[in-house]
């Protein structure tokens, strides 16, 4: 809720909390790793902490299509927007995660992949 609010800091500290609590819990760490990369205050973006938290969510389940997006946001903040892109298409191919309205969901993963095939970021809106 603190992240769609755009209350990032508390949002920080809510996905920190469940991270200790449950260190391999992929979802808190994807849920960081996206707010650390597509947060639209430049203050809050951070591509290494986003890339690390990923990584760690991707460890816990390779398949996790949060995850790969989560990934792919930050490989995309990094300029990396070629593996941005292919990753999304991977984590495009969980119907679960395709239909997701959510701000982390896939139904935004198209217009994430548009902005990448133009080098941009895509931002929170």
């Amino acid at each position: 809720m603190k992240h769609t609010q755009k209350d990032y800091a508390g949002a920080i500290v809510d996905y920190q909390t469940s991270v200790k609590l449950l260190p391999t819990f992929e979802g808190a760490r994807s849920n960081l790793a996206f707010l650390y990369a597509t947060a639209d205050a430049s203050s809050i973006r951070d591509a290494e902490a986003a890339l690390r938290e990923a990584e760690i969510a991707l460890a816990a389940n390779p398949d996790g299509a949060y995850a790969q997006n989560a990934k792919a946001c930050a490989f995309a903040l990094l300029g990396k927007f070629i593996e941005a892109i292919a990753l999304e298409r991977d984590a495009l191919k969980n119907d679960e995660y395709a239909s997701d309205k959510a701000i982390d969901g896939g139904i935004h993963g198209p217009d994430r992949i548009a902005a990448w095939e133009k080098e941009q970021l895509w931002l929170q809106p």
